[in-house]
């Protein structure tokens, strides 16, 4: 995910906004310290998947997580367009996550950035000619 520092942030931001609450209310809403939901939202800290979810909770939104194949071409792709809140209230439903989905969901994605880096590594010996 590098070079997204910013998406949760605008993501965070975007979703309050559109709900009309202020930070102070969505810190009461997720249960999250008011100075972490700042930091999230002016990209200073980047959320665990399980905040992310507290926060989006308390906007009466769901984390979704899905994993999808990747391929050298659509690699490094840019989106063209940024989302809308349209788009984000479209790709995020109302239904609460229980602990145990987020804790899984931090399990995958946590295994598939491993795999992730494995691939990339071995990728990268190939191109050398390391066996």
């Amino acid at each position: 995910m590098a070079g997204d520092e910013g998406q949760v942030a605008r993501l965070v931001a975007g979703a309050r906004a559109d709900a009309g609450i202020s930070q102070r209310e969505l810190a009461r809403r997720s249960g999250i310290p008011g100075p972490v939901v700042n930091a999230i939202e002016r990209s200073r800290r980047q959320p665990s998947v399980p905040t992310l979810a507290k926060l989006l909770r308390g906007l009466s939104l769901e984390l979704r997580l899905e994993a999808v194949g990747v391929t050298e071409s659509t690699e490094h792709r840019q989106p063209r367009h940024k989302a809308s809140p349209a788009v984000r209230t479209t790709t995020m439903s109302v239904r609460s996550v229980s602990a145990s989905e987020v804790a899984r969901a931090h399990e995958v994605y946590n295994a598939l950035s491993l795999a992730d880096h494995i691939q990339r590594a071995k990728r990268r010996e190939g191109s050398r000619g390391v066996r």
